[in-house]
């Protein structure tokens, strides 16, 4: 607010100024922001940049869902560096694994829910996937 008012008191009075000006041209900038890229023009348009900047939004869900309830990974605390590539590789492999599936079942979830008049979710069908064990059949 001390950009838009201006507070005087001294012995005499007290005044309050407000600034229109200034509110005005804040006002014009709500809800925008400032993407500033060292990518040269040539090589990626205003358009672009804004895309791209939007595409890392996918990627802090990507590690939000890993490090949470899709994938519940723990911290990696290797010092060798071959050490720390498996285990990430690994869990981004899980996570592509798991937004095909996304990808794949999505749609027919829609189509389901909508025929059935039901909510399930995705959680309900990766629930489901937990009980499926595998066994080895012995010969005796």
């Amino acid at each position: 607010m001390s950009k838009f008012y201006n507070v005087e008191i001294n012995n005499e009075e007290f005044t309050i100024n407000f600034s229109l000006e200034e509110y005005q041209k804040q006002k014009a900038l709500d809800g925008k922001y400032i993407i500033e890229s060292t990518v040269q023009k040539e090589l990626m348009d205003t358009i672009e940049v804004k895309q791209k900047y939007k595409e890392l939004q996918n990627v802090e869900h990507a590690f939000r869902d890993m490090k949470t309830d899709k994938l519940n990974i723990r911290p990696v605390f290797h010092r060798i560096e071959d050490q720390t590539q498996g285990p990430v590789f690994i869990c981004m492999f899980a996570y592509a694994i798991i937004k095909e599936m996304e990808t794949a079942i999505y749609p027919w979830l829609k189509k389901h829910n909508t025929q059935n008049n039901c909510k399930l979710s995705y959680s309900h069908i990766a629930d489901e996937f937990k009980n499926i064990k595998m066994s080895e059949r012995h010969k005796l």
